[in-house]
């Protein structure tokens, strides 16, 4: 098992990309549950605010690029 964040904030991407990946309160919990089900249910949490967005997951090192391609 392995715990792993992707991740892009106000010092590695540009306002509009940031944007793109921002999550408001509603969308947390589906997209939580989506990802958790694309990934077989693993443990996960989305950190998202004005300025960065985080998602921290605790699975197989295998299941990085899943996670990248869901994000």
């Amino acid at each position: 098992m392995s715990v792993f964040a992707l991740g892009l904030n106000h010092n590695t991407a540009p306002l509009d990309l940031r944007g793109r990946f921002a999550f408001t309160l509603e969308q947390l919990a589906p997209s939580l549950a989506g990802l958790r089900q694309k990934l077989s249910g693993p443990e996960a949490a989305i950190l998202s605010t004005c300025t960065r967005t985080e998602v921290y997951v605790a699975a197989p090192s295998a299941l990085v690029h899943p996670a990248i391609a869901w994000l």
